[in-house]
């Protein structure tokens, strides 16, 4: 869980606000708080950092690529990401890391926006793109890890917290009346609104552009119903049995890379005892642990 922020601004932007956000982020990443400012293009990026895969400082962030100058901020972990790494090092892309970050930095070089189409896992970044001069956000296809951003005619701000951005610009503390009603009639506030009238969440399966003219481009890149409306035969309960099981095996297995302990919350459920159980065939570093209320 790590976090990041980010001020991209036509006034110049102080070392003050991107250290308050910062800050602020710092209890979602406690092994490194690292920043970034670029006066030539006035924007600037902080990450802080909880590290679970490749745990050498050559892996925080933010992370600048030595081939074009982008930059990226990264809040996830993406599973498959030795073998995005393999088809980087067939197209003789040298990596300094052993981490997911890396792969996703490179990979975006390589394939651009279509590198979403390799990731498998939880995430949330930000890449800086050197050459076209733009930003370029990118959240994960159920909506994992959060992405929230104020989006104004001279001001882009982004953070894994709304909190953060408040801290840095109270004036936007505006209650959005409508989600308000919303929050109380439905028990949440559907996105890509939030509490507040001027802060917006990045949807699901999703990605932005934001170019030198504060301009905003949003695509939607990933789609649930594509994979529901796949026609799905069975010859038998069995096989149905079967696939359900496979899904399940193989979706742990990712789940359990990890160059730290693994943590598993046993409420007592089917679910998390299914998880944890299985887990164990992939791993012997599992903590359990159980919150009593």
């Amino acid at each position: 869980m790590c976090g990041i922020a980010g001020i991209f601004s036509k006034e110049k932007i102080s070392l003050e606000k991107i250290k308050v956000m910062q800050e602020s982020l710092k209890h979602r990443g406690p092994d490194n708080q690292s920043h970034i400012i670029d006066t030539d293009n006035n924007f600037a990026l902080t990450n802080t950092r909880l590290s679970i895969i490749d745990l050498n400082n050559n892996s925080n962030q933010p992370m600048k690529s030595k081939k074009n100058g982008n930059i990226i901020v990264f809040n996830g972990e993406i599973y498959n990401y030795k073998n995005l790494r393999e088809t980087l090092l067939q197209n003789k892309i040298n990596l300094k890391t052993d981490g997911d970050t890396e792969a996703i930095l490179e990979g975006y070089n390589l394939f651009g926006e279509k590198v979403l189409n390799y990731l498998n896992g939880m995430f949330a970044f930000v890449i800086w793109d050197n050459i076209k001069k733009r930003f370029f956000c990118a959240r994960d296809r159920i909506g994992i890890k959060p992405f929230y951003y104020l989006k104004k005619s001279n001001l882009f701000v982004f953070s894994s917290e709304i909190q953060s951005i408040m801290n840095v610009f109270p004036e936007e503390k505006i209650i959005d009346k409508v989600s308000m009603l919303k929050s109380v009639k439905y028990g949440s506030i559907h996105q890509p609104d939030t509490i507040f009238k001027n802060v917006k969440c990045l949807e699901p399966g999703h990605f932005l552009y934001v170019n030198f003219n504060y301009e905003l481009k949003k695509v939607k890149y990933w789609e649930l119903n594509d994979y529901l409306s796949q026609d799905i035969n069975f010859n038998s309960e069995q096989n149905y049995s079967d696939e359900i099981k496979n899904k399940i095996f193989s979706s742990i297995r990712i789940g359990t890379i990890a160059d730290v302990d693994i943590g598993s919350f046993l409420s007592g459920g089917i679910d998390s005892s299914i998880i944890t159980k299985i887990s164990k065939n992939y791993s012997d570093k599992i903590k359990t642990f159980n919150i009593s209320f």
